[in-house]
């Protein structure tokens, strides 16, 4: 089926994103008051982007400092729904592009299915090179990113709203995706697919890429130095910038340094730094140990760990929380 605005701001396509965008929020005020409304909350929103009218409203700023110091933007509840309606119509086109090695939003792959890919690969080659690009979601170019879209897709009125919706997180220097929106992850990673198929065309011995992690494998350190080196230069090309303190060049048997761990060919293991994040949170518990916001955060992190060969670190967990 064509991609088009009228298929994604249809009742039933609208209805199906309110809930999705929903899920895991209900309980929020603001989700419950549109979910109340669900109709008439469903035929306003049709009705503005039908007539071109829609608006996205002021994001909610805050500041996390894990894994490292991030700007999220919290979209109104509204524009979640716009959000998934606009992606659903999308993603299948996203997906035929994809590489098959990009395992960031995308449907049976993921952070976990990435590693094990990566120590996959690492039985068959031995040097690697890690790169990271700079401040991405920052920096993303938005004209570039909208010609890439306006490529792909034919429906005016659709590339109109994705217009709307991405310049309504972007920087006053018509750059930047607002981290934490469901249309900037999709677009994000359709953006750095330009960088797969470069690194295709390298003829690169393996690849893994997560977002803007990505590892290049091969058979000696000068072909893993080259393809990094290509690489920076492309990233260039496309309006962005390799993080160079970030780049990592080794032989597969010290352990590759990816997504918080740290794969070998047959082990993985949670790398120093991850494991001192999460030895630090669950040393913090709540008076209340019973409460069910920390309850569920335990069990993300000792589910995110137990990705790797993390027995031992698993037990000591198990154990509760190491004295101060």
């Amino acid at each position: 089926m064509r991609p088009t605005l009228e298929a994604a701001s249809s009742f039933a396509a609208l209805r199906a994103a309110a809930k999705k965008a929903a899920r895991g929020h209900r309980k929020k005020p603001e989700t419950a008051a549109f979910l109340c409304e669900l109709e008439a909350e469903v035929m306003r929103l049709q009705r503005e982007l039908r007539a071109g009218t829609y608006r996205p409203g002021p994001f909610r700023t805050f500041r996390i400092r894990d894994p490292k110091p991030r700007t999220i933007s919290a979209a109104p509840f509204r524009d979640r729904v716009v959000h998934h309606a606009l992606c659903a119509v999308m993603e299948p086109t996203f997906e035929q592009l994809a590489d098959p090695d990009s395992f960031a939003c995308r449907a049976g792959k993921g952070n976990r299915a990435a590693v094990w890919r990566l120590q996959r690969l690492t039985r068959r080659w031995p040097w690697y090179a890690k790169l990271d690009v700079e401040r991405y979601f920052e920096t993303v170019p938005l004209d570039r990113l909208l010609t890439l879209v306006g490529s792909l897709f034919d429906d005016r009125p659709l590339l109109d709203a994705v217009e709307v919706v991405l310049r309504a997180g972007s920087g006053d220097d018509g750059r930047g995706l607002p981290i934490g929106n469901l249309t900037s992850q999709h677009f994000a990673n359709l953006y750095l697919g330009e960088l797969d198929r470069f690194a295709r065309a390298l003829e690169v011995g393996g690849m893994v890429r997560y977002m803007d992690d990505i590892i290049l494998l091969g058979p000696d350190k000068a072909a893993a130095h080259g393809w990094a080196a290509a690489m920076s230069g492309q990233m260039a090309a496309l309006g962005l910038a390799e993080k160079a303190a970030a780049r990592r060049l080794g032989p597969v048997h010290v352990g590759v340094p990816f997504l918080g761990f740290r794969v070998w060919p047959h082990r993985v293991r949670v790398d120093r730094a991850a494991r001192h994040r999460l030895l630090q949170k669950l040393r913090r518990p709540p008076s209340d140990i019973a409460d069910t916001a920390m309850q569920a955060r335990l069990t993300s992190l000792v589910a995110w760990a137990a990705h790797g060969d993390t027995r031992g670190l698993l037990g000591s967990l198990a154990s509760g929380p190491e004295p101060q």
